[in-house]
C-alpha cells in the first residue's frame, strides 16, 4: 500500500528537526543527556540507551547530508551548511554529557534551527514516507512486552528462549528508537528476528503449547511489517513469508 498524499511525511532532516525541537523545549537546569533522553523517552538512567541515542543522532545527520547530495539540483552550500552547523552543534553538546543543557540550547535555536525548518520542510516534502502515529507505537510495545513475557515464562528450550527474547528485545528497542531511525529501524529488526522464527518452527515443530508460542512470536512481527509496509514502500517479501511459517505450524 503506497503512503497517502495528505498525510505528514517524515524524512531524515524532519527526524532530526523533531528531536531538537523536543530537545529545545527540555529545561536547560538538567543535564545535556538528560534534556536528550527525555526527549527521546528514553530512561535518563540507562545510560548505555542514551550513548546508543547519540549514535544513531549522527547516523541520522549522515543519512541527512546523504539525501542533500543525491539531489544535485539543490543548494548544496545551502543544505549541507545547515546541517554541518547542527552537527558541530551536536557534537560540542554530547562531549560534555553532564554539563548543563542550557549552555548549548542556544547552538540549536535561531537560525541554525530556522535553516534546518528549511531542509526539513523540503526533503518531508520529498518523502515517501509517513509517520506512524504515537498511539500505532505504544500498541505494537505492549504487544511485544506480552510477547516477551510468554517466551519468558515459557518451557522452551533455554538456550532458544534466550534468543527469541534478545530478537523481540531488538524489536523493542527499534520502537524506542523509531523517533530517529524512521520506518527502516523497524523493517531491520524485523528482517533480523524473521531468521530465527524460521529455527524455532523447525525446533518446536512436535509441541503444540511451543508451537502457540512461536506463532504469537511471528505474528507480532507480522503487525510491525504490515505496519511499516502502510507508512513506506517496500516489497513485500516478509509477510508471505510469515504467513508460511504461521500455517507451518
Amino acid at each position: 500500500m503506497a503512503p497517502s498524499e495528505n498525510k505528514p511525511k517524515t524524512s531524515a532532516a524532519g527526524r532530526l528537526l523533531a528531536f531538537i525541537k523536543l530537545a529545545n523545549a527540555q529545561s536547560g537546569n538538567v543535564t545535556v543527556f538528560t534534556a536528550w533522553a527525555t526527549a527521546l523517552r528514553i530512561s535518563t538512567t540507562d545510560v548505555p540507551a542514551i550513548h546508543d541515542a547519540v549514535g544513531r543522532l549522527f547516523r541520522l545527520l549522515e543519512e541527512a547530508k546523504a539525501d542533500v547530495t543525491r539531489n544535485p539540483e539543490l543548494d548544496q552550500e545551502l543544505y549541507l551548511g545547515s546541517l554541518k552547523t547542527i552537527e558541530a552543534a551536536l557534537s560540542n553538546a554530547s562531549a560534555a554529557p553532564n554539563n548543563s543543557w542550557a549552555g548549548f540550547q542556544a547552538n540549536f535555536q535561531g537560525a541554525p534551527l530556522h535553516a534546518l525548518e528549511f531542509v526539513a520542510e523540503n526533503f518531508n516534502r520529498l518523502s515517501d514516507e509517513e509517520l506512524i502515529s504515537p498511539d500505532a507505537l505504544s500498541e505494537l510495545t505492549a504487544q511485544l512486552d506480552s510477547v516477551i513475557g510468554e517466551v519468558m515464562g515459557s518451557d522452551l528450550d533455554p538456550a532458544l528462549k534466550r534468543v527469541l527474547i534478545e530478537k523481540l528485545e531488538d524489536a523493542r528497542r527499534a520502537l524506542v528508537f523509531y523517533r530517529l531511525d524512521g520506518a527502516d529501524g523497524l523493517r531491520r529488526a524485523v528482517e533480523n528476528a524473521l531468521g530465527m522464527g524460521l529455527v524455532a518452527t523447525q525446533l518446536t515443530n512436535e509441541d503444540a503449547t511451543s508451537r502457540a508460542i512461536i506463532a504469537r512470536y511471528l505474528q507480532v512481527l507480522d503487525g510491525i511489517f504490515n505496519l511499516v509496509s502502510q507508512v513506506k514502500p517496500y516489497v513485500l517479501l516478509m509477510p508471505p513469508v510469515i504467513h508460511r511459517l504461521l500455517g507451518s505450524g
